[in-house]
């Protein structure tokens, strides 16, 4: 009968308990101890499955996605940094990576992508035609690097990578010439522009710098007058000197079309202090390529000091005759009686380094003796 009397009394009050239990004593505020208060108050000791959970909190991401806020992260991609605003006179830019390896001393060239190539009116009918970049330390062309060529197009993708070994000592005083080259259907190359990034930009960084550069064609257009690639070998026992030809850019065009003059080069050997010519060669005429691909052996070269090598390129009066053929511009290969800046130092190349076929790139002048 007590048992049923306790019952109902706990219904009555609205607190269950059954009987032999008692109820949870109150704590000190005179409150009723809940068993989530139990719980946290006996920890573990107290067994039981009651776990507290962890407040919530947010992602940085999930914060940004409350009303009237937008994430910028998550909107980046590589298209939208392609909008961007035309200067004037804009004629295109180019992304690249670089990385540069201390134990190595190696730079590592990424060429990305090239947008917004501007052509000039001359070299182009307005059409996307050919581009390349090439790659080199400036004022230092044994060191150069060409992408492949990307056929018609203003915004070509490479994503090709390129090697220079320089050491770190010197990274500061180099700087990376990028320039991008447009190339026509005759095969003629003009410059579009170029990047110029000193290296000792890199000594602050320790990770890839992605970098985009906006070209400058002022500096990207090169000197107008024509171009030869040659190849000098110079062999000691035999008294020798190998010219190899290779390529011309930067051709004269006919007046009536947009194709490449017929030229040819003359080369000659000249000895002595007054400069005798003792022997001339000349090469095949191209009318519609550039390239001439040949080599011309000159013998009995006993001192180098007194000998000098004369490339002249001749525009070929097509029907008229060898006699009306006009040169364009000639370039002499010699010592520093002879020479000087780049023919110099090609010549003095080659003497240093027998047997081995060293090339440059020389620019014609009318004026060379």
């Amino acid at each position: 009968m007590s048992g049923f009397r306790a019952l109902s009394a706990g219904i009555g009050s609205g607190v269950f308990q059954m009987p032999g239990a008692r109820l949870d004593e109150q704590d000190e505020d005179g409150e009723d101890a809940s068993p989530m208060a139990t719980t946290r108050s006996s920890g573990a000791a107290a067994g039981s499955a009651w776990i507290t959970p962890k407040k919530y909190s947010p992602t940085h991401q999930m914060k940004s996605r409350a009303l009237g806020q937008l994430d910028p992260s998550l909107y980046l991609n590589e298209d939208a940094e392609e909008l961007y605003e035309h200067a004037p006179g804009h004629v295109g830019r180019l992304w690249f990576v670089l990385n540069y390896t201390l134990e190595v001393e190696q730079l590592a060239v990424t060429v990305r992508k090239a947008r917004n190539l501007r052509v000039r009116k001359e070299a182009s009918s307005g059409q996307p035609g050919d581009c390349y970049v090439r790659l080199a330390m400036e004022n230092d062309d044994r060191r150069v690097h060409t992408t492949s060529v990307k056929k018609k197009t203003n915004n070509p993708n490479f994503d090709e990578k390129f090697c220079f070994q320089i050491a770190t000592a010197s990274l500061e005083s180099q700087t990376l010439l990028m320039t991008v080259f447009h190339v026509d259907k005759q095969k003629r190359q003009k410059a579009i522009g170029h990047v110029a990034y000193p290296l000792r930009e890199l000594l602050s960084v320790d990770k890839d710098c992605r970098i985009f550069r906006d070209l400058d064609s002022e500096a990207g257009d090169t000197s107008q007058n024509p171009e030869v690639k040659i190849g000098l070998t110079y062999h000691a026992q035999l008294e020798r000197i190998t010219v190899v030809l290779h390529e011309c850019r930067n051709l004269p065009t006919k007046s009536d079309t947009d194709e490449c003059i017929e030229v040819y080069l003359r080369v000659s050997m000249h000895t002595g202090l007054q400069g005798k010519e003792v022997k001339s060669k000349r090469t095949e005429t191209v009318s519609h390529s550039s390239a001439f691909n040949q080599s011309l052996i000159f013998n009995r070269v006993a001192d180098l000091s007194q000998t000098i090598i004369k490339v002249t390129m001749m525009h070929h009066a097509t029907g008229i005759g060898s006699l009306f053929d006009k040169p364009l511009g000639s370039v002499v290969l010699g010592c520093e009686l002879f020479a000087k800046r780049r023919e110099l130092e090609h010549w003095r190349e080659m003497s240093a380094n027998p047997e081995q076929t060293i090339t440059y790139w020389h620019s014609l002048c009318a004026a060379a003796v």
